[in-house]
């Protein structure tokens, strides 16, 4: 990723993504920055750790998640957001009623919104 990644000429716009585990490597990648700056982050149905055990950031993040409330991997998102917002984060967190451990089945619809407010505020330099 780091190759493709270097070839791009320098935006700031950049939106990590991931569903899972993934929603996680996404997020600790964005705060450390070590793929670049990122504008935000858009996890989905994510399996977050305690709020302890991620990394600080000096980049202020836009994060969008979206979980289900029978998703068993979500019971820390509510306490990792809040944690997020007190550094000083702009977080947003669907909930989506009964959904499990999956995308909602609107994800499609959803995305374009998703995208639009984890790039709020970015601005090409």
């Amino acid at each position: 990723m780091k190759t493709v990644i270097s070839k791009l000429p320098p935006h700031g716009e950049m939106v990590l993504t991931g569903f899972s585990q993934g929603a996680l490597v996404a997020l600790e990648l964005a705060l450390t920055g070590d793929l670049g700056p990122a504008a935000g982050v858009i996890a989905v149905a994510p399996s977050f750790p305690q709020p302890e055990r991620l990394p600080d950031s000096t980049m202020t993040l836009n994060v969008q998640i979206v979980y289900g409330t029978g998703d068993s991997w979500g019971r820390t998102v509510p306490v990792v957001a809040d944690a997020l917002r007190r550094r000083g984060h702009q977080v947003a967190v669907d909930e989506v009623p009964g959904l499990g451990h999956d995308f909602p089945h609107d994800f499609a619809e959803r995305l374009p919104a998703l995208l639009r407010r984890a790039r709020e505020g970015v601005r090409a330099p």
